[in-house]
C-alpha cells in the first residue's frame, strides 16, 4: 500500500514502519508543511496537533507497539473531533480500547463459516458506513 500511495505525486506520504522490536523506521514525501512551508519533523506523532496535520491515517496491526497509549489517545481526539479519518487496513490495529471507539464494524479474532458484521457505535454515527454492500453479498445495515 505504501508503495502503491507514494507513486502517486499529489499525495504526501508519511510512513512509520515497525520490523520486530528495533527503532520504527520513517519516510516522508512531503517536502515542507503548506502553512508555514517549515519542513514537517519526520518523527512518530505523539499529540492531537501532531496527529491533526494529516488528513488521512492508515493503520496496520500492532500499532500499539510503535505508538503509546497517550499518542493513541490524541490519535483518537484528532480523529473524532479534529476532522482526520481513520483506515484500520489490516484488521484490528491493536489491543488498546480506544481502537474499539474508532472502529466502525466490531473485530473480532477469527470468523468461520456465515459472517456477520455489526457496527460498532462509531460505525452507527458514520454517514459513509450506514449501508454498506460487499462484493460477496453481504450488506451492513444499521440494526
Amino acid at each position: 500500500m505504501r508503495r502503491t500511495l507514494s507513486g502517486n505525486k499529489r499525495i504526501q506520504l508519511t510512513s512509520i514502519i515497525s520490523l520486530g522490536k528495533g527503532k520504527p523506521i520513517l519516510t516522508t514525501t512531503a517536502e515542507a508543511d503548506e502553512e508555514t512551508e517549515n519542513p514537517i519533523p519526520l518523527k512518530v506523532p505523539e499529540n492531537e496537533a501532531e496527529f491533526r496535520r494529516f488528513p488521512l491515517i492508515i493503520l496496520g496491526r500492532s500499532v500499539n507497539k510503535v505508538l503509546s497509549s497517550e499518542a493513541i489517545a490524541a490519535m483518537s481526539v484528532a480523529v473524532s473531533e479534529g476532522g482526520s479519518t481513520v483506515v484500520f487496513a489490516r484488521g484490528k490495529p491493536g489491543n488498546d480500547p480506544l481502537f474499539d471507539e474508532l472502529s466502525p464494524a466490531i473485530w473480532e479474532e477469527s470468523a468461520a463459516g456465515p459472517v456477520r458484521l455489526t457496527r460498532s457505535k462509531s460505525g452507527q454515527q458514520d454517514r459513509s458506513v450506514r449501508s454498506f454492500r460487499f462484493r460477496a453479498g453481504w450488506s451492513l445495515r444499521a440494526p
